[in-house]
């Protein structure tokens, strides 16, 4: 039989290297590498199951004196590393919260009572109003994303003219952000890559969110970008090595907007098969990075504000 303290080295190494190599600023250069090189390594980067696993396995072989009692301690390490970064995840994660609730029904507008409902920061004087409210959300979503997103959840490739969008380095953007008609930088990375660092003043509008195990398109983004931002604003649109911003750039450009750059190298900087740098990012430029936010910066603040039901 194994000993205790080997289960509790096993489920603190697999916990401790999983956060380690997924998130730290650290392993970003060899994260954007091995996804360069090899889909294998990229999607065992970003899945926490498979690092878990990996680690897991490692530490068993290591640390038990039989391949039964390896086994045992490989499936125990496995779940309990992952569950305990779960538990990290949701012990950190900021408080959601919700708008004051109104005093009349958001579809009638009748004046509100004791038997009012109360959903998402708003109330309805029944549930058919509450349905009716779901109902035309759903159908403003879908109107907006038309053409956005492939059934496959791949950005649709916009066909758009020559020119209808500007592509600028970093140092440009940079120039663009702090001059005397600042423009609007919109980081399309998920909000856990943009928690770990992005931009000064960079808004957050993911172009895809995270799930379980991988990215998936986020169905609102369209709707949240023209309903914070007219047509004719300049946007900047950057994202953590250029492949999500020059889609974003694309889908914007077809819904109208006129005034659009996308931010060649992102934040981490493009780099080709070879691990050379191609196109700098902001971290290669050293330029002021954020880690906390406006409220008006963050995305589920702008979500909430656009009355977008997730």
């Amino acid at each position: 039989m194994f000993v205790f303290p080997q289960l509790l080295v096993t489920v603190a190494m697999a916990a401790g290297l999983t956060r380690f190599l997924r998130l730290s600023r650290v392993c970003a250069p060899l994260r954007d590498r091995l996804h360069a090189r090899s889909s294998v390594m990229a999607v065992l980067f970003s899945c926490p199951h498979c690092l878990c696993f990996w680690i897991s396995l490692i530490c068993a072989l290591l640390l038990a004196p039989s391949l039964l009692q390896a086994g045992i301690l490989t499936l125990l390490g496995w779940r309990g590393g992952y569950h305990t970064n779960r538990l990290i995840d949701v012990a950190t994660r900021p408080a959601r919260h919700q708008e004051p609730a109104g005093s009349s029904c958001l579809v009638c507008g009748r004046p509100r009572t004791a038997q009012f409902l109360e959903r998402r920061g708003h109330v309805f004087c029944s549930y058919r109003c509450w349905f009716e409210h779901l109902r035309s959300r759903a159908q403003e979503n879908r109107a907006a994303q038309a053409g956005v997103f492939a059934r496959d959840g791949t950005p649709v490739n916009h066909e758009v003219y020559s020119g209808t969008f500007a592509t600028v380095n970093v140092d440009a953007a940079r120039l663009a952000m702090t001059g005397p008609d600042p423009s609007v930088y919109i980081d399309v990375r998920t909000p856990e890559e943009y928690d770990r660092g992005h931009p000064e003043k960079a808004v957050n509008i993911p172009l895809y969110n995270l799930g379980r195990d991988q990215l998936v398109p986020n169905t609102d983004f369209l709707h949240v970008v023209t309903a914070c931002f007219p047509r004719n604003t300049h946007l900047m649109v950057g994202g953590g090595v250029g492949s999500r911003a020059l889609h974003a750039a694309r889908i914007l450009a077809g819904a109208g907007y006129t005034d659009i750059a996308y931010v060649e190298g992102g934040f981490h900087g493009c780099r080709n098969l070879r691990g050379d740098r191609v196109a700098a990012g902001w971290v290669d430029r050293a330029y002021p990075i954020e880690y906390r936010s406006l409220p008006q910066q963050r995305y589920a603040n702008l979500i909430r504000r656009t009355r977008v039901v997730t």
